[in-house]
């Protein structure tokens, strides 16, 4: 149970950073590049309290690869719509909340660091983890 946490929360990081580096060019000292962010921030944070893959996918380029531990690369949008469909399959968030967050944006970068609670239940549990 330990190493499926970790794999969910290594999954969450990984999809954060790359939402952030690869669909939102930014200018240091832009507060609108910042808005936006913060805006696409809310927008993931929702679409996985509602299992909405596309939710999240829309946020992503074309060429994004995703890497969760275990599983390989999942390349495009639309082998990443199936992981996280295949996510929501087999567990239902139930909480979600930012703890820490700092977004730096430099240049045409912004990194995204923070730490997040979540509560997920799995298919047919009664007992969130």
């Amino acid at each position: 149970m330990k190493e499926l946490i970790r794999m969910i929360t290594r999954t969450i990081w990984i999809i954060t950073i790359i939402l952030l580096l690869s669909t939102y060019g930014c200018e240091s000292g832009n507060s609108t590049s910042t808005e936006a962010i913060d805006q696409a921030r809310e927008e993931i944070d929702a679409a996985w309290l509602s299992e909405d893959a596309d939710g999240i996918v829309v946020h992503l380029a074309d060429d994004v690869i995703l890497m969760p531990p275990n599983v390989g690369e999942i390349v495009g949008k639309d082998e990443n719509r199936n992981f996280l469909q295949g996510f929501f399959d087999h567990f239902t968030m139930t909480e979600l909340k930012a703890i820490e967050r700092d977004v730096i944006v430099t240049g045409d970068w912004a990194i995204e660091m923070g730490l997040y609670e979540w509560v997920i239940v799995p298919e047919g549990g009664s007992e969130g983890m």
